[in-house]
C-alpha cells in the first residue's frame, strides 16, 4: 500500500472552518511527493460529517479512484479524481485490495439471496455467504469497450404495471428514478426487486440504512443488500455493489442493481467545488494552474459533472454474445425537495415572495411577465412550471438538485419521474406520464432498434403513454364522455398497491379488457383503488378461466386471434362484467 503520513492533531482542533463541517490536519507525503495546500499551510481538508478528503498531488504520480491509501492511524480510498486533486474516504478500518495492488478491491461473493454486506463486502447478516478461492474483485474497474457492447433488446419485466407498459425497462438498460422526499420511490424499487425472485436475474440493493432494516429488505426482496452509514461509506458501497454486479456479469449472468440515493453523491461533487473554489481564491492560479475559474463556480460546466455521474450510469449495458454475454440493469434514484407549500391551490403568491436570493433572474422574470398577463401564481401553476412554491423545502435547494437530476438524465437511457402532485391525489405508483419514458428502441433505424417492451403490451397499447401525456387529470363527474370512461378504465389498469407484484399474464388481460371496452362502466366507482380492486378481480377470474392463454403469455409472445376469442368467450359468462360491457 502506498503509504502517506498523517498527523492527526489538527491545527484548530475541533474548529470548523465551513458549514460542511471542516477541519485541518497536518500531513507530510514524502513517499507520494504531493503537497496538500490550504490557506498556506501544508494540511488535509477532512469533511468531518461526510468522511470525505482532499489530497493535492504533484509530479508524475496519479492517485486514480479506486486507489488505497495507508493513512497515520487511519486508512483513505480515493473515490474521485479532478483536475489536481485525488478526494478520499478516510475510514479507520482495513481496506481490502486486489493482489500485489493498493486498489479496492471486494471479496467475489455470490449474489445470494438475502445475504447483507457492508461496504468492504463483508456478510454483516442475512443468509450465509458461499465461500469462494476467486480474487479479490476491483471495484472501479474499467468499463465495457464499445464492441463488448449490444444493444438491450430483452425486457426485465418489474411487475409493476406502470412500468411495464409506459416506460419499459429493457436488460442492461439504466433509468434514473426522480421523486419526492417519501418512501413511495424507495418502495417502488424495492417492488421491482421483489418481481425478480424465482427469475434468472440477481438483484442488489444499496443504502444508507441500519443493518436491521436492511435484512428485512434483502430477505423480502430476495436480494444482496450492502448497507453503509456515512455518505463515504455509501459511496464505497456502490463501487462495491458494481464490483458484484460486474462478477455476475462477466459469468453469463443478468443482475440489476438499485443505487438508493443521489445525495450522497451530491454531497460529494459539492464537498469538491467547495474544496477547488477555496484553493483557488486562497492561493490563486499561479499556484493551481489545473483549476480553471469555471471549474470552482457553482454552475461548473455540464461536462465535467457528465464524467462524475458517468463512472457509474455506464457500467449498465449488455454484454455481447461473443464477449461472454450477461447484463447489468441499473437503477439509481434522485430525490428532489417538495415544491409545494400547505396553502390552498387557488392561493395566489405575490411576486414579492419570490426571493432574487433564491430564484434566477429568468425564471423572476417569467413570473413577472405571467403575472402582468393576468396569470395567478397558485401552487398548481407553479407546479406545472416546474417552479417550487415559496417557501416549500424546494426553494433553497431546488435548483442545485435539478443541475444534477438533468446531468444523469442526459446519461441514462431513460427516467421515471415520481409526481408530488399524484403523490397527494393517491395515484399509485406516482409516476408522471409526461416526464417519464425509456429511450431504449427510439430513432430512426425502425429495423434495427431494440424493443424491451414486452409484445403483448406493445400489442394492445402501443402508443398509451402519449394518450395518457395529452389527457387532462383523472376524469371524474356525470359529465365524462366515451373517451374520459376509457381514461378512467386505463388508469385503474395502472394503478397498484405497493408490495403487489403483478405477473405479465395479469397485466396484459387487464391491458386487452380496457382497450376493447369491457372496463369502461368502472368510472362510475368512488375511486381509482376501488376501480383497480374491481378490474382486478374481473382479471383473476379470467386467469382461471383461461389458464392455458396465461401460462403462454412470455416477454415475446402475442395473442393470437384464437387466444382473443377464447378470452371475449370467457369475458361474456363472468358475472364480475357489467352485462353493458360483456
Amino acid at each position: 500500500m502506498t503509504c502517506v503520513s498523517v498527523l492527526l492533531a489538527a491545527m484548530h482542533a475541533g474548529a470548523s472552518h465551513s458549514a460542511l463541517g471542516w477541519r485541518a490536519t497536518r500531513v507530510s507525503t514524502p513517499s507520494l511527493r504531493a503537497s496538500i495546500i490550504c490557506c498556506g499551510e501544508k494540511v488535509c481538508l477532512y469533511n468531518q460529517q461526510a468522511d470525505f478528503g482532499a489530497a493535492r498531488v504533484s509530479g508524475s504520480l496519479s492517485v486514480a479512484a479506486g486507489s488505497t491509501l495507508a493513512l497515520d492511524g487511519a486508512n483513505g480510498l480515493v473515490l474521485y479524481q479532478r483536475n489536481e486533486f485525488s478526494y478520499v474516504f478516510v475510514t479507520p478500518d482495513p481496506i481490502p485490495s486486489a493482489p500485489g495492488a493498493s486498489i479496492f478491491a471486494v471479496p467475489p461473493t455470490d449474489l445470494v439471496a438475502g445475504l447483507v454486506l457492508n461496504w468492504k463486502g463483508e456478510r454483516v447478516g442475512g443468509a450465509a455467504a458461499h465461500a469462494t478461492s476467486a480474487p479479490n474483485r476491483a471495484a472501479y474497474g474499467s468499463l465495457l469497450q464499445q464492441k463488448e457492447r449490444v444493444s438491450p433488446r430483452a425486457s426485465l419485466l418489474t411487475g409493476i404495471t406502470a412500468i411495464d407498459v409506459l416506460a419499459p425497462l429493457g436488460r442492461g438498460q439504466s433509468m434514473l428514478v426522480i421523486g419526492p422526499e417519501d418512501p413511495s420511490t424507495s418502495d417502488l424499487c424495492i417492488d421491482l426487486l421483489v418481481a425478480q425472485k424465482g427469475t434468472d436475474v440477481a438483484t442488489v440493493y444499496v443504502a444508507m440504512r441500519p443493518e436491521d432494516e436492511m435484512v428485512r429488505i434483502a430477505e423480502r426482496a430476495g436480494c444482496v443488500a450492502v448497507s453503509s452509514s456515512t455518505e463515504g461509506s455509501f459511496i464505497a458501497s456502490v463501487g462495491a455493489a458494481m464490483a458484484l454486479a460486474e462478477k455476475a456479469r462477466d459469468d453469463g449472468r443478468h443482475c440489476c442493481v438499485v443505487v438508493d440515493d443521489l445525495q450522497p453523491l451530491r454531497s460529494l461533487w459539492k464537498f469538491m467545488q467547495h474544496t477547488e473554489r477555496k484553493m483557488y481564491t486562497e492561493k490563486g492560479i499561479d499556484d493551481f494552474p489545473a483549476i480553471a475559474e469555471s471549474a470552482v463556480r457553482d454552475d461548473a460546466s455540464g461536462s465535467e459533472l457528465r464524467t462524475f455521474y458517468a463512472a457509474i450510469l455506464e457500467r449498465a449495458g449488455v454484454r455481447a454474445a461473443a464477449a461472454g454475454g450477461g447484463s447489468i440493469t441499473l437503477l439509481v434514484v434522485a430525490r428532489k425537495p417538495s415544491m409545494y407549500v400547505d396553502a390552498p391551490d387557488s392561493a395566489a403568491f405575490p411576486l414579492e415572495a419570490f426571493d432574487s436570493a433564491v430564484y434566477p433572474k429568468a425564471t423572476l422574470e417569467r413570473l413577472r411577465l405571467l403575472s402582468q398577463g393576468g396569470v395567478k401564481l397558485t401552487a398548481a401553476v407553479l407546479a406545472k412550471l416546474a417552479i417550487s412554491s415559496p417557501g416549500s423545502h424546494a426553494s433553497g435547494g431546488m435548483l442545485d438538485a435539478r443541475k444534477h437530476i438533468d446531468e444523469c438524465i442526459s446519461l441514462a437511457d431513460g427516467h421515471l419521474v415520481l409526481d408530488e402532485r399524484l403523490v397527494r391525489a393517491s395515484a399509485k405508483p406516482p409516476i408522471d406520464v409526461r416526464e417519464s419514458l425509456s429511450r431504449i428502441g427510439l430513432g430512426k433505424a425502425v429495423n434495427l432498434r431494440s424493443t424491451p417492451m414486452a409484445a403483448a403490451i406493445r400489442q394492445l397499447a402501443p402508443r398509451l403513454r402519449l394518450e395518457l401525456a395529452v389527457a387532462s387529470d383523472v376524469p371524474t363527474g356525470a359529465t365524462m364522455t366515451d373517451a374520459d370512461r376509457r381514461t378512467f378504465a386505463w388508469r385503474a389498469v395502472l394503478q397498484q398497491q405497493s408490495g403487489e407484484p403483478r405477473s405479465l399474464a395479469q397485466t396484459v388481460f387487464a391491458l386487452f379488457c380496457a382497450r376493447n371496452g369491457f372496463f369502461d362502466a368502472l368510472h362510475s366507482v368512488r375511486s381509482l383503488d376501488e376501480a383497480s380492486a374491481q378490474a382486478y378481480a374481473i382479471v383473476g377470474a379470467l386467469v382461471q378461466a383461461q389458464p392455458d392463454v396465461a401460462a403462454r403469455i412470455r416477454g415475446d409472445y402475442e395473442l393470437s386471434a384464437e387466444d382473443e376469442r377464447g378470452l371475449r368467450a370467457s369475458l361474456a359468462t363472468l358475472a364480475t362484467v357489467p352485462a353493458a360491457q360483456r
